[in-house]
Parts: structure tokens; C-alpha cells; sequence
């Protein structure tokens, strides 16, 4: 009975994914958008250059305040097993492929609580779902945020279990692997710290800080402002504008820019249901006289600490306005309501009908998502047709400069000219 019950929670979860991945299928372009473009670009500038010193020069140069050396190996790589032709379907792809690693991760820290596997179910439901719009048919977007999201949710999850060399090794290299992926990948430097403090492993913390604050350093090396910064992104002028913005970022779930009240006090009350178990748990950790706590427990509260941290840094440098229009900012509160998700089923007793009622709960928001991204994406797979026979016949890309409007459109046509990428038939 527990085996034949096993098997259809696992029927369940996968028509779940393979749905979500049929909707991503069916709207991700071979065609470039936004910032698909820089690695267009970079993809072409790399197979025109003979030397080692400017191949690693490109490889590792800013984008923004990001550098994107993961995410051009990922698309060198995928170039390379599509016959050296570029198909930014498969960045989109292997991008949300990425959400099965922390789905993964759950489900250890469930079997590591001995909670059975039909409570995967409502995670699967939050964590599968177009929500995110512009992870759906964003290459780039895809790769680097999930991406990130993939590498800090496996680093923390090791941090928070038993040490060991080989471990320490790992949670360094793909700490390291993570600020190469997105800058918010520096945020796991102080959540990885604050396990280890908490396990008043201090030298380790003091090491680990150390490093950090030199990798960090290093980072940053050659990074201008003037030149790199993202244009368009407005700081927050006022702590209290930042408060805003972050509630805002927190509460997007419900709504994004129509009604900015509703979004920033359900942003509040996300906060308190998280922040409140997580101290309760820190608290319970730093009073014993031997610090010991589950594994999974630590582990939910430094990737939610992260996830806040993510947030808390795009609040400093976006405007209300600005951070609610961007859709894939919303994969971090959904992992936030997963992580309050967790420490619910840790601290609640579990009837019979719990597991009914996070599953209707799930599956509500589910297709709510649902029902609020379809037009959207229908919206900018006709937006991206226009795009495409704009290139075609007038050679013109949307850019937000003149000189990178011209960078672009050169970079695009020479890829196409030498065969690096086939466009697809406009509809």
C-alpha cells in the first residue's frame, strides 16, 4: 500500500514538472532578447579570437555588475553539441532545468525529517510554475538566476551538514563557481558564515570570511561603475524607499504594480512568517551548551537569510515601479514561501488532512500563475516575431544606446554571416 501510494505521488510531481516544461517549450524563441545579445556577442567575439590571454579576457569581463563565466561556458558548450550553431531554446532549457536541483534538495531535507514524499507535492506546485515569465523564454535570465539559485542551494545545504575536507572544498568551489554566475552569488559568503557561527565553529568563520573577503576583492577588480552599470536602474534614494521596494519584491506574489499596498503588506506578512520561525530556531541553536540543530532546519534558514539578502540587494539599487515590473524577481519569494513551507511541517503536527490542505493551497496559487503569465508570454512571443523581422529585413535590435544598439546588430548579422546562428521562419 505505502509502495503503490509512493508511485503515485511520484505520477503526480513528474505530470507536474513535464507540464511546466511543455509550457516552457512551447514559448521559448530561437530568437535573441535583451541580454541574450551580450553572449550572442560574446559567443561570436570568442570564435573570432586566437589568442589565450583575450579568450580569458572575455570570458571572465563584466556584463553589468555580473561576471558571466559559467553562463558562456554553459552556451559554448551547448553551441558545441548543436553543431556549432547557436540555439537559444536550449539556454532557456538547461536554465529551468536548474529548478530541479532544489526540488531535489527539498526532498532530502523532508526524507532527512523522515516526512513522507507526498509533501513534496505543494513544493512542486510552487516551484513549477510560469510565475516568472521572463525565466520562460529569457535565455541568459534563465541561466544566471537559476543558475545561481541551483549552485547556492546545494552549497548551503552542505554547509549545514556534517564537515569535512572534501566538503569544505566543495562548498568553496561552488561558492566561487556561484559569484561566476551572478553577483548575488557573493550572498552565500555570509550565509555559509552564519551556520558556522551559529555551530560556534569560529576559526572556520574566520577563514571562510577571509577568503571570501578576498575572492570578493578580486571580483570586483577593474569593475567601473560609469562603464558597467546596468543603465535604467534607478537607486533608492531613502531607506525608507528601500523598505518599500523590498516589501514590494516580497509581496509580488499576489500582485506587482496596480495596487502597491495589497503587494507591500503581503510582502510583511511573508517576512513575519518566515523571520519569526527562523529566530525561534536560531535562538533554540545559540542557547545549548553544545550547538546542535537538524540539518534541515539550518539549511532553510541561511537559504531564506540568502534569498532575503538577494532581494534586500536589488531594493538598494530599483525603484518600486521598476523591481515589480520585472518578473523574474518573483522566483525568490516563491522560494521564501517554500522555505516557511518547511519549518511549517517541522513545527505544526501533521493530521491527515494537513497534507490536503498545503496541496490546495499549492495548487491554487499554481494555477493562478498559470492564469496570470500565459498572456504574457502570448504577448512576447509576438513581440519577439516583430524583433526578428526587424532584424531580417532592416537589420535594427532594440538596445538601450546608440553604440550598443550598433555593437549588437553588427555582432548579430556577422553570427548569422558565418553560420553561427540560423534564424527560424517568422510566423
Amino acid at each position: 500500500m505505502v509502495e503503490k501510494k509512493g508511485i503515485w505521488v511520484g505520477i503526480i510531481i513528474l505530470s507536474i514538472i513535464l507540464f511546466y516544461y511543455t509550457v516552457v517549450g512551447i514559448f521559448s524563441q530561437n530568437i535573441p532578447y535583451a541580454d541574450d545579445l551580450s553572449l550572442l556577442a560574446s559567443l561570436y567575439d570568442l570564435s573570432n579570437q586566437g589568442s589565450v590571454s583575450a579568450t580569458l579576457s572575455i570570458l571572465f569581463s563584466f556584463h553589468n555588475e555580473h561576471r558571466l563565466l559559467m553562463p558562456r561556458l554553459a552556451t559554448i558548450a551547448m553551441t558545441a553539441l548543436n553543431s556549432g550553431v547557436i540555439d537559444f531554446r536550449w539556454w532557456v532549457w538547461l536554465g529551468n532545468a536548474f529548478l530541479l536541483v532544489p526540488l531535489a534538495v527539498f526532498y532530502q531535507v523532508l526524507a532527512g525529517r523522515k516526512i513522507s514524499a507526498a509533501y513534496v507535492v505543494p513544493i512542486a506546485l510552487l516551484l513549477f510554475q510560469p510565475l516568472h515569465t521572463e525565466l520562460v523564454y529569457w535565455g541568459m535570465a534563465s541561466l544566471q538566476n537559476l543558475g545561481v539559485l541551483a549552485l547556492a542551494v546545494i552549497t548551503l545545504y552542505l554547509a549545514a551538514g556534517p564537515l569535512s575536507f572534501t566538503r569544505l572544498a566543495l562548498v568553496l568551489g561552488l561558492t566561487l563557481l556561484s559569484m561566476l554566475t551572478g553577483a548575488n552569488g557573493m550572498l552565500l559568503i555570509p550565509a555559509v558564515a552564519f551556520i558556522w557561527l551559529l555551530r560556534r565553529q569560529y576559526w572556520l568563520v574566520t577563514g571562510w570570511l577571509i577568503i571570501g573577503s578576498l575572492a570578493i576583492g578580486l571580483y570586483w577588480w577593474g569593475f567601473d561603475s560609469a562603464i558597467q552599470s546596468g543603465i535604467g536602474a534607478e537607486r533608492s534614494s531613502t531607506l525608507f524607499e528601500k523598505a518599500e521596494t523590498l516589501l514590494g519584491l516580497l509581496g509580488a506574489l499576489v500582485e506587482s504594480q496596480r495596487y502597491q499596498e495589497i503587494t507591500m503588506a503581503t510582502g510583511l506578512l511573508l517576512l513575519l512568517a518566515f523571520g519569526i520561525p527562523a529566530v525561534r530556531i536560531v535562538q533554540r541553536v545559540w542557547t545549548q551548551s553544545v550547538p546542535s540543530a537538524d540539518r534541515g532546519a539550518l539549511f532553510v534558514v541561511a537559504l531564506g537569510g540568502f534569498l532575503l539578502m538577494t532581494m534586500a540587494a536589488i531594493a538598494v539599487s530599483r525603484q518600486l515601479e521598476a523591481a515589480l515590473f520585472v518578473t523574474r524577481y518573483k522566483i525568490y519569494p516563491l522560494l521564501l514561501l517554500i522555505c516557511v513551507y518547511l519549518m511549517g511541517l517541522t513545527s505544526m503536527t501533521r493530521t491527515r488532512w494537513t497534507l490536503s490542505a498545503y496541496v490546495v493551497i499549492g495548487l491554487a496559487i499554481n494555477v493562478i500563475g498559470y492564469w496570470r503569465s500565459l498572456p504574457r508570454l502570448e504577448k512576447h512571443q509576438a513581440y519577439m516575431n516583430e524583433q526578428l523581422i526587424n532584424w531580417e529585413r532592416y537589420r535594427r535590435v532594440d538596445a538601450p544606446t546608440p553604440f550598443m544598439r550598433h555593437y549588437y546588430e553588427q555582432r548579430w548579422t556577422a553570427a548569422h554571416r558565418e553560420g553561427l546562428y540560423v534564424p527560424p521562419p517568422i510566423r
